[in-house]
């Protein structure tokens, strides 16, 4: 997958900078505390100036998201909310990192994708750091594979499901057991 279609399906996303690794919530679990510069995407919920990312060594599954960050270097994080109120790195394709390098190519593919091209300070910290994205005429509208349509079932007890992505069709027949 690429950048901008893990930031899609991720729940928020933000720019600014990786400022400490420790164990802040518990004493077994390392953590990471973020400086906010620009909220891209967030739904509903205000971000704050600085958020933690909790358990940012999660050996536990097999994301291949261990430390996606370093210290004092800017970023691009694709995070998912935590009932505990803190984010975790966002585990949309495993085995692929949700943290990206905060270099000006990327930050202009953002500006130039639909949906991630609304860039807001947080609510709290300094406002001043959120560039002010070059937005081109139109932006691109990155397109995920979905369920078109369903055929009802045929006499051979079997139906067909129609998949689409950008350039192509996919047509999958299942049969029943």
């Amino acid at each position: 997958m690429t950048m901008e279609e893990i930031l899609l399906k991720s729940d928020v996303v933000l720019y600014g900078e990786d400022i400490q690794h420790a164990k802040i919530r518990i004493p077994t679990e390392l953590d990471a505390r973020f400086n906010v510069f620009c909220v891209i995407k967030t739904g509903l919920v205000k971000i704050p100036g600085q958020i933690i990312i909790e358990n940012i060594r999660n050996e536990d599954d097999c994301l291949g998201t261990y430390e996606q960050t370093q210290v004092n270097n800017l970023y691009i994080l694709g995070l998912e909310r935590q009932m505990s109120g803190y984010m975790t790195y966002a585990n949309i394709n495993p085995l692929q990192r949700s943290a990206f390098p905060a270099t000006q190519e990327n930050l202009d593919k953002l500006a130039s994708t639909c949906d991630l091209d609304n860039w807001t300070p947080p609510y709290t910290g300094n406002r001043d750091l959120c560039p002010v994205p070059k937005k081109p005429r139109f932006c691109t509208k990155i397109r995920e594979p979905g369920i078109v349509s369903t055929a009802s079932r045929s006499k051979a007890s079997s139906s067909h499901l129609v998949f689409w992505s950008a350039f192509y069709f996919v047509t999958l027949r299942l049969k029943s057991v």
